[in-house]
């Protein structure tokens, strides 16, 4: 993969309606390219597929958290993931390295609602510690979208491939 094939993922991430002649003018390429890239890149499993996103009605009651979970030291990972993902109000999951062990987005539309959430995670056999942090303001270009949903690409690279 060259950077021509992760710009034309960054463009899909963005829009992956876009049409091969609209990828094409951006990336310097033919149309007949750009779609042996993408048909290349779904072979080879690097686009496994295609998805709808729905936005959510942005709301001013709507409050985003990031809870930080440390497991006890003989937890196991994939059945406290699995667990979580069954909450509802949980968003993305990630698993870290070093001290902490998940950090996991937590949505509601009160404090309250967020503390439950909370509690539900709390809760679950396997956690040593949690640690609650409300977001006050996201940077994102819609903060109503889930961080897991937000691709970005690097503007840097776009230049040194000419675009």
């Amino acid at each position: 993969m060259d950077a021509k094939d992760r710009l034309l993922l960054a463009y899909l991430q963005r829009n992956a309606r876009s049409t091969a002649v609209e990828l094409a003018g951006r990336l310097g390429l033919s149309r007949s390219s750009v779609q042996a890239r993408i048909a290349r890149l779904e072979r080879t499993g690097v686009i496994s597929g295609y998805t709808v996103i729905l936005r959510q009605k942005p709301s001013h009651e709507t409050l985003r958290s990031w809870l930080l979970v440390t497991m006890e030291k003989d937890g196991d990972s994939a059945q406290l993931l699995a667990r979580m993902r069954e909450i509802p109000g949980i968003g993305a999951i990630y698993l870290l390295t070093g001290e902490l062990d998940f950090m996991v987005e937590a949505v509601a539309a009160t404090p309250l609602a967020i503390d439950d959430v909370r509690k539900e995670v709390a809760h679950l056999p396997g956690i040593a510690d949690i640690r609650t942090h409300l977001v006050l303001r996201a940077s994102l270009p819609d903060p109503a979208v889930s961080l897991s949903m937000v691709a970005r690409f690097d503007e840097e690279e776009a230049d040194e491939i000419g675009t």
